[in-house]
């Protein structure tokens, strides 16, 4: 048990000029055995400044731990000149600094400035003060200017000075030859060690000196393990660094460990006993209580690199532990109590259980870091309400700032205004969330000092704009997870944005992502108060990411408002390169009154939309997607509707998807443009889908490849006479290199007024199309080839498989050539009888004179074959039997209307006798049904040419009505269509 000798610690008290009154801790430092102590230690309390910054406030760790370092930095001594920015030495140094490399004890600032003191250092705090440095040097490397020399003017002086030989000393000179090798930092340490042991005798005389000396100055309480516990950390460094040595560094710590075990377990003699001096006087007048969590400190480092008493430590662990505040700090006393704040114990608690399992208390540790970071002043240093510093409190604070990690997974609700309420959610949740560190009030305070997190957005209504910026691309190192917890429970409505701040742009954003890997998912994202002319809702600038799941609305601003440039999401990715580009997933949303552009890519973005459906409901001027200049990507499994109103201010065209390759003019080395448009429905807009080069002098040496797929175009309209229609080709740019490859299958192109097709040039155009399987109907113009001033450019065009009933089928005025595959098969065309190339070729309309010479009659649907019905009549049965028979081994007329679709029982794509066995076995033996036509179509393709067609068979499933141009349109002649200028 401690002895309470009361008048001496009056009269001590009375010395040292404690306030008795004071609510927070005394610093401890360091036992030097030859010192004056009360010169160099004194027991004075200062009031923790808890209100540097308001608590709930973000912090950021490398900031943080950044700032404590150049504190430390030019509040050295420094010897290299002028590494502590106070002058030159002998010069305009101000103060006239000692240049001995080391640290004051105490200093107050204001009035005198932050820097070293005329007075000479103190020999036993450098390595505590020191140690902060070496700390964030293996954080930040060399970010931070100066560390490097910091730490080698301590180390060098430290050395050659054998009066500077603390157990803090030590450790900082064996850390250092572990960070610069080859200096002799080393052997440095172990001179000083082996001198300390040859004056006490041994390691276990050294620590019975240490614990009697600090009960001989009034202090049986905790500061007594800390400091052996110092020493035993030494030695068992020394003994990883000379394990061959004559002296066994490995015994002396478990000698040194031994003495602290006695007296902390064995009341051998108990000054620092670990259940008697557990307690907490708000009034610090039990000195028994000071510095109880540094003492837990010492146990457990003097057990863990001792190796003995190691079964102690789990308990120790656990009774740190009861001292974390619900702000994250340690407290000085026992228990965690509001009014017991400790900077120190924090910082030492933290090293305890880093060094025990850092990944498992991970959590405590940062939310110590947090509250060591919050407290912070903006000097860098840790200033108490009396305007006092510490360096050797920097140095602890920094060093336990080494072990903070922003946390993997935060939580935001716009409920939470202070720990109370955050306490509130814990307990109804079973969770254990820190105000400020993982628990906030917005999605901007949730994001702020992030690396890598998970940012859950509670029900709530949030107007903060959201600013992510990380580094340099290619180097990101922010990447975040921003997840709601449903459309309609959380809703993002930002009442302010931010400056964009890139790319010379005077433009605003409500969200905005540079140079960061960000996801945005389950929300609701509404812009209505922020929508206007040269805004975003959205901005990804050299950023990746993925926005799924959300509902996206409200950029609509009518164009007599102005409202021609308001952008609903932008992703722009200038500094990658066509070879490494910034992918973006933009995956099931819904897109409402997405103005000018609902997504608009730039640059070397790939981007993949799929799942979204995009209305833009009013009747206003914009695209759904624009997929600009040197961008790609996918746009799949979509859903279009009311992409219907040019621009009322110069009559733009508007369409669902626009995909060009302008504002490239400086690319002068080909860059394919690759875009893939599959399985998308378009309905109710001015056009589907625009494509091409539509701008001269804006292009460069960009190809764009396009694949257009299994699409359904069907409907679109819009007002007045302006033109309308499915698909877009233009190019104009091919004197730079521009060229247009596009590949347009399997879509349905249907009742689209105008155009199904489009192409156009004006004469400086290269077009390339492969235009197959295809249904076009109910439109005035079904496929239309032109090209305008001149007669110039290049078409390669491949038409063929495709079904064509419209007003007027195609005209070609530029390509001409031959509409079909080359072998057998063309397309399918609803006024082939009445065609003046009847019966033989179909002759399409235009000057460029263009054949089919395989038009293909018996199309009005791509199943009307009946596999196994080779007579066909009205059922299977045992006439298609003998009727194969027949054709196959008695020169019998052929299957009809196709010889092998309807022929094909098995869809193997040929009649043979397991045609007749499977019929057999179907209608005898209950077997496997025939295959029927689409299974037939997608294992074979599509029916033959006329030529194996019997007479019976010529026939038009589906007529076209007479269709005409709308009215006050220029008809056949129509020339070329305005489209938008393109955003940029």
């Amino acid at each position: 048990m401690a002895t309470n000798l009361l008048r001496f610690l009056l009269l001590l008290l009375l010395l040292c000029g404690i306030n008795m009154s004071a609510r927070a801790a005394a610093p401890a430092v360091p036992f030097g055995d030859d010192i004056n102590s009360g010169e160099y230690f004194n027991t004075t309390d200062f009031n923790i400044n808890e209100n540097t910054r308001e608590i709930g406030t973000p912090v950021d760790f490398i900031e943080a731990i950044g700032a404590g370092a150049n504190y430390l930095r030019v509040m050295q001594a420094d010897i290299t000149e002028d590494n502590a920015g106070n002058g030159t030495d002998g010069v305009d140094e101000n103060p006239d600094d000692p240049d001995d490399g080391g640290w004051d004890w105490r200093l107050t600032s204001p009035p005198a400035p932050f820097s070293h003191s005329a007075s000479s250092s103190p020999t036993n705090i450098y390595g505590v003060s020191g140690m902060g440095l070496i700390r964030a040097y293996q954080k930040l490397g060399t970010a931070e200017t100066g560390l490097y020399t910091a730490i080698t003017d301590a180390a060098d002086y430290m050395a050659g000075n054998p009066g500077i030989r603390s157990s803090g000393d030590l450790i900082y000179l064996l850390r250092c030859d572990s960070l610069i090798p080859g200096m002799g930092y080393a052997d440095a340490a172990k001179a000083k060690f082996d001198a300390r042991i040859a004056a006490y005798g041994n390691a276990a005389h050294l620590a019975d000196s240490i614990k009697n000396i600090r009960y001989s100055q009034g202090y049986a309480n905790g500061i007594i393990a800390w400091d052996i516990g110092l020493w035993v950390q030494a030695a068992g460094m020394l003994e990883g660094m000379y394990p061959d040595d004559a002296y066994d560094y490995g015994q002396a710590a478990v000698d040194m460990a031994e003495v602290v075990w006695q007296d902390s377990f064995n009341d051998n003699p108990g000054y620092f006993d670990v259940e008697d001096d557990k307690g907490y006087d708000p009034s610090r007048a039990n000195v028994n209580y000071w510095w109880y969590n540094i003492g837990l400190f010492g146990l457990i480092t003097s057990f863990q690199y001792s190796g003995s008493h190691v079964s102690e430590i789990g308990f120790l662990v656990n009774r740190l532990l009861e001292s974390q505040n619900r702000y994250g700090f340690f407290s000085y006393q026992w228990g965690g109590y509001d009014n017991d704040a400790g900077w120190q114990t924090t910082a030492y608690s933290v090293m305890a259980l880093a060094l025990v399992d850092q990944a498992a208390y991970q959590t405590e540790i940062s939310h110590a870091c947090y509250w060591t970071a919050a407290t912070q002043d903006a000097s860098g240093g840790w200033v108490y309400d009396t305007d006092e510093h510490l360096p050797e409190i920097g140095s602890e604070n920094t060093v336990a700032l080494y072990y903070a990690e922003p946390p993997q997974m935060v939580i935001v609700d716009d409920d939470f205004i202070s720990q109370e309420a955050v306490d509130a959610y814990n307990i109804a949740n079973g969770t254990g969330y820190l105000w400020g560190y993982d628990a906030f009030a917005t999605i901007t305070d949730g994001i702020a000092g992030a690396t890598v997190r998970t940012v859950s957005v509670l029900d709530g209504f949030y107007t903060v704009p959201i600013n992510i910026e990380g580094d340099s691309p290619g180097g990101k190192s922010i990447s975040i997870s921003i997840i709601g917890s449903g459309q309609l429970n959380t809703v993002f409505q930002p009442t302010s944005t931010v400056a964009w701040n890139v790319g010379g742009y005077n433009r605003q954003a409500a969200i905005r992502v540079v140079n960061a890997d960000v996801t945005f998912q389950n929300m609701t994202m509404d812009f209505d108060l922020i929508k206007a002319s040269e805004t975003a809702g959205i901005l990804y600038w050299n950023a990746t990411g993925e926005i799924s799941g959300n509902l996206i609305q409200n950029m609509n601003v009518p164009d007599n408002f102005n409202g021609y440039r308001e952008i609903t999401s932008y992703f722009r990715a200038p500094d990658y390169t066509p070879e490494s580009r910034a992918h973006v997933d933009i995956l099931n949303n819904t897109f409402l009154k997405t103005g000018r552009i609902g997504i608009v890519t730039h640059d070397y973005v790939d981007a993949t939309i799929d799942g979204n459906t995009f209305d833009k409901v009013d009747d206003d001027f914009g695209y759904a997607i624009e997929m600009g200049s040197a961008s790609t990507g996918i746009i799949s499994n979509n859903v279009f509707a009311n992409y219907d109103t040019w621009a009322a201010s110069d009559a733009s065209t508007v369409a669902a998807i626009l995909v060009e390759n302008l504002f490239t003019q400086g690319v002068t080395t080909p860059i394919e443009k690759t875009v893939l448009i599959e399985n998308n429905e378009m309905y109710h807009c001015q056009y589907g889908i625009y494509i091409g080069s539509d701008y001269v002098g804006l292009a460069g040496d960009v190809d764009i490849n396009a694949t257009i797929k299994n699409n359904n175009i069907h409907d679109n309209i819009t007002s007045g006479s302006y033109s309308v229609g499915g698909i877009v080709l233009v190019e104009k740019n091919m004197a730079v290199g521009s060229s247009l490859s596009a590949v347009i299958d399997s879509n349905q192109i249907l009742n689209n007024v105008y155009n199904g097709i489009y192409m156009y040039t004006e004469g400086s155009g290269d077009i390339s199309a492969e235009i197959t399987y295809n249904t076009i109907e109910g439109h005035y113009n079904g496929i239309r080839v032109a090209e305008f001033i001149s007669k110039a450019s290049n078409f390669d065009l491949m038409v063929h498989h495709n079904i064509l009933s419209n007003g007027l089928n195609a005209r070609d005025d530029i390509a001409g050539g031959y509409w079909d595959d080359g072998i057998s098969t063309g397309n399918c065309w609803s006024d082939y009888e009445t065609n003046s190339g009847y019966p033989d070729q179909y002759n399409v309309d235009g000057n460029a004179g263009t054949i089919d010479r395989f038009p293909n009659i018996y199309c009005g649907d791509l199943c009307d074959c009946w596999p196994g019905n080779a007579n066909n009549d009205a059922g299977l049965n045992l006439l298609d039997v003998t009727s194969l028979i027949s054709y196959l081994y008695k020169t019998g007329s052929a299957p009809v209307p196709y010889s092998i679709c309807s022929g094909d029982a098995d869809c193997n794509c040929s009649v043979n006798l397991l045609d007749i066995t499977r019929m057999i076995s179907y209608i005898y033996k209950s077997g496997t049904p025939p295959c029927d036509c689409e299974t037939w179509v997608d294992n074979c393709g599509w029916p033959p040419s006329k030529s194996t067609i019997t007479n019976s068979a010529l026939m038009w499933h589906q007529t076209a009505e007479s269709i005409s141009a709308p009215a006050g349109s220029s008809g056949r002649e129509e020339g070329t269509i305005h489209p938008a200028p393109a955003y940029r």
